[in-house]
């Protein structure tokens, strides 16, 4: 319900994403964000190397605070 998405898709055996809407429905004015993609490269094969996350020098990892419990009781 917050947002609407829309993705278009071609019409063959490929079915190749071509377009992408999205809205954001519970924000102000309903702000939209659209992309067109194209010219798609088949030829690439990125390594896995490619995508590992190397943080810059400097910078330190923090522990996030853990979601509260839920409290505990009996229900009637």
């Amino acid at each position: 319900p917050d947002l609407n998405m829309e993705l278009w898709l071609e019409d063959n055996d490929r079915a190749l994403p071509r377009r992408l809407f999205i809205t954001y429905n519970l924000l102000p004015g309903r702000p939209t964000f659209s992309a067109e993609l194209s010219d798609w490269d088949f030829s690439v094969h990125p390594s896995d190397s490619e995508f590992m996350f190397s943080p810059p020098p400097g910078v330190q990892q923090m522990a996030l605070k853990p979601e509260a419990a839920a409290p505990t009781g009996t229900r009637k």
